[in-house]
């Protein structure tokens, strides 16, 4: 779901042209439908360790929500477990989550978890390089997974998709694409009320990647982002993506610019020269312009 009231817009200056593609980031998510059991992951496979011999993930599972739960500690550590069990295939939808008995969870019934979370531990083994991950999620839920497979979790790690409230199932950050190899993977989902659903996706389509000639170079596409960001005075001047909790126009961007280069293989070559902040609403085509009022 999104408001269309805000957004960042990219202008795009193409190689010895004065043309200008405008392309509009909405600041929302995009809602998906995932039927009950698919599979989601493609290219890649789950295991409890670095033996790679179980499948799975170790699911650490706790009998409260932890939306407010900003810090990123192992909740192994600092919360109280109720249950664990290993979770062979990372896609749940709501009434396939099994028995809350089995991992000590209250909230709701059989066929509707409610007010729980749980933590997933363990390995990533990727098979087909170039392939990139997210959360798919109802509620909130983040991962880690050790890109430089140094043994720890790292800020610029951290993968958020919606923390801190209720949303309908939404896919957010993706990693970029990954090469062949095993990496260790948390990930944190939390349930309020409501669906419950949550899978770890991967894409079904892989594009070709780009081999470059003298004839037909990588293309550097340079990029001016036209970023509306009114501010509001009755939220204390905050930004309207922070006062709605929308995500992050730059975060938006980055992801933005890596789809356009991984869905070429790599012809492209996205290069933002400038960002102008624009403290106001967009104009639309029909003269309405929206006030922090409205």
């Amino acid at each position: 779901m999104h408001d269309q009231r805000t957004s960042s817009w990219f202008a795009v200056l193409r190689p010895n042209t004065h043309s200008i593609i405008l392309t509009r980031i909405l600041l929302g998510t995009v809602l998906l439908a995932v039927p009950a059991q698919a599979q989601s992951l493609f290219g890649a496979r789950l295991f409890t360790d670095a033996t790679l011999t179980t499948p799975g993930l170790v699911g650490s599972y706790v009998n409260r929500s932890l939306e407010s739960v900003t810090a990123t500690d192992d909740w192994r550590v600092t919360q109280v477990i109720s249950g664990t069990r290993i979770d062979t295939n990372i896609a749940f939808t709501t009434g396939t989550w099994g028995r809350r008995a089995d991992v000590g969870i209250t909230g709701g019934s059989e066929a509707n978890w409610d007010y729980f979370s749980v933590q997933w531990d363990g390995y990533l083994q990727v098979t087909q390089a170039g392939q990139r991950f997210a959360t798919a999620s109802d509620d909130g839920s983040r991962m880690w997974i050790d890109l430089d497979q140094n043994g720890a979790f790292e800020p610029e790690e951290l993968l958020i998709n919606c923390w801190g409230r209720a949303q309908g199932l939404s896919i957010r950050e993706r990693t970029v694409g990954l090469p062949v190899g095993a990496y260790p993977i948390r990930i944190q989902y939390y349930e309020l009320g409501g669906a419950n659903e949550f899978y770890l996706v991967s894409s079904t389509w892989m594009p070709r990647p780009f081999v470059p000639s003298a004839g037909n170079p990588r293309q550097a596409i340079r990029v001016i982002v036209l970023n509306f960001e009114p501010r509001i005075p009755s939220e204390g001047n905050r930004r309207l993506w922070e006062v709605f909790g929308w995500n992050d126009p730059r975060r938006l961007v980055q992801q933005f610019e890596a789809d356009l280069e991984w869905m070429t293989g790599g012809a492209i070559d996205v290069q933002i020269v400038e960002w102008r902040e624009l403290d106001e609403f967009p104009l639309f085509t029909e003269g309405l312009r929206y006030t922090p009022e409205q």
